[in-house]
């Protein structure tokens, strides 16, 4: 913001500069008028002088009516910078070797737990089966002792 300031506060001293020689310059061109018998080559100076004013004032005036969006601009700036800022810092701090050695030492930790989840998953599962599958033989073999003792009678 103070950026911002001192811009605006050297345009206001510019455009002061130049209105304020305003009155010089068009003195020494009466001089010149003055001692000079031809005045065309001093108008012509004078009306490129005016020119020059008349432009430097409209650029002014558009800097004025600019200004509001070069404040928004400028706190976006300001943000935009700031979350640069941010993120170099973040790159940083993951590019030293203890961050990256605390990370893969956590996912070594996390992959182990994974595999004894899964190990103890696969053994309940096979216990299950074992349970379920004697289970049915058991109830095959009553089926087919009930089914001798049927025919017997």
């Amino acid at each position: 913001m103070a950026n911002h300031q001192s811009l605006v506060k050297g345009a206001t001293q510019l455009y002061g500069r130049v209105f304020n020689h305003h009155a010089i310059l068009q003195s020494d061109i009466n001089t010149m008028r003055n001692f000079d018998g031809n005045t065309q080559p001093c108008e012509k100076s004078a009306q490129v002088l005016q020119d020059q004013l008349t432009q430097t004032s409209e650029a002014f005036s558009r800097c004025d009516k600019e200004l509001p969006t070069l404040s928004a601009v400028s706190s976006s700036l300001v943000t935009a910078k700031q979350i640069c800022d941010t993120i170099l810092l973040q790159s940083e701090t993951h590019l030293k070797p203890e961050y990256l050695a605390n990370e893969r030492e956590a996912r070594a930790e996390k992959w182990e737990r994974f595999m004894n989840e899964m190990k103890s998953k696969a053994l309940e599962l096979d216990d299950k089966y074992c349970r379920e599958s004697e289970a049915m033989s058991n109830y095959y073999k009553e089926a087919n002792e009930k089914l001798k003792d049927s025919n017997m009678l």
